[in-house]
């Protein structure tokens, strides 16, 4: 049987350990709400959710194909190509199940 998606992870559900879930700034917000470092409320998109998003999108081969053969090294190219991802992800519309979604990441 398939694990279902998680979507989101409360900073309290999260930690060090969780980076590949939760990345390195969400798994630090964890950490820090564990430790009662005064933080405000709050949640992650996870990294599932997100690749998730991307394949449902048809975008992820997009996303690739503007990564083939970009030299790392070529800064002014790389903020170029960043800013072709974001718009390609900004501008892609919400599937259906997604917008049903949302609302009930309120509770």
């Amino acid at each position: 049987m398939e694990k279902p998606l998680k979507v989101i992870a409360w900073f309290e559900e999260v930690g060090k350990t969780d980076i590949p879930l939760a990345g390195g700034k969400g798994a630090n917000l964890g950490e820090l709400t564990k430790a009662q470092v005064p933080v405000p409320p709050g949640f992650i998109v996870t990294a599932d959710a997100y690749f998730y998003f991307l394949e449902e999108a048809k975008i992820t081969e997009k996303i690739r194909h503007y990564l083939e053969n970009l030299d790392r090294k070529d800064s002014k190219r790389l903020e170029e190509v960043a800013s072709q991802i974001i718009l390609r992800i900004w501008t892609v519309k919400i599937a259906r199940g997604w917008k049903r979604l949302l609302p009930r990441l309120k509770s």
